[in-house]
This record gives structure tokens, C-alpha cells and sequence, in this order.
């Protein structure tokens, strides 16, 4: 099974989850935390195809890297970093936001979700977007 596969399961499930809590709560906010990595993903792919790997080189050769700051830190490294502390930022989102729940599955299941789901769409584009 391929990563493009698998990601696209749990996608409909996650899907399915949102839909869920918009009909019970009728409140969008809840698909914030959710729909936020999906919505940036393309904004970043521009900025770091005409910007970031021009500074921080593609990591395409790790032994020859050159960037602009001469430290062995490239546009790969950041993406990761910068999605994972998104990913972190956005299930802190979610507990904040889990608060309006009334039924205690709820509350729980909310914040393990979206973390769920947005770490493994970051390892998704990190994987897909490599720069190689």
C-alpha cells in the first residue's frame, strides 16, 4: 500500500469526522486545526521553490551542500521543522478549541485526531516534496 493510498484513507476518515462535528456543533472553527496544514501546503511549495532553497540550498547533495549561511541546515530540514512545530501549534489549537464540548469522548477524540492527522500529512509532503 503507498503512502498516497494510505494517506488518502485516513483523509475520508478524517473527512467523515469533521463533517460530524459541523453538523452537531454548526461551527466551522472545529476544522480549523484540520483543514489549516491543507490550505498552507501550496503557499509554502511557492515560497520554497522561489525563495527558501535559494537561501538554504535543496539538500539534493548533503556531501557538496552550499547555502547562504554555510551551516549543514537545508529547505528539506526546515519543511520538516516548520510543519512539525505547525502540526504541535495546531493540536494546542485543538485542545483550546475541544473545550467547547460537551460529551468527554469529544473532547478527547478531537485534539488525537487532528494531531493524528496532521503529523501524518506532514510526513506525507515531507516524503512527496523532498527536495532530492
Amino acid at each position: 500500500m503507498s503512502y498516497t493510498t494510505i494517506f488518502a484513507i485516513i483523509s475520508f476518515f478524517v473527512i467523515i469526522f469533521l463533517i460530524i462535528l459541523s453538523l452537531k456543533y454548526k461551527k466551522i472553527k472545529f476544522s480549523i486545526p484540520i483543514i489549516f496544514l491543507l490550505l498552507f501546503t501550496p503557499f509554502y511549495e511557492i515560497l520554497d521553490s522561489e525563495f527558501l532553497v535559494d537561501i538554504f540550498g535543496c539538500g539534493c547533495v548533503p556531501i557538496i551542500q552550499e547555502n547562504v549561511f554555510s551551516i549543514p541546515f537545508n529547505a528539506n530540514d526546515l519543511r520538516f521543522y516548520l510543519f512539525l512545530v505547525l502540526t504541535i501549534a495546531l493540536t494546542f489549537l485543538s485542545i483550546f478549541f475541544s473545550q467547547n464540548f460537551k460529551n468527554k469522548i469529544w473532547k478527547v477524540l478531537y485534539p488525537i485526531f487532528t494531531f493524528l492527522f496532521n503529523l501524518i500529512f506532514t510526513f506525507f509532503i515531507c516524503h512527496i516534496y523532498m527536495w532530492a
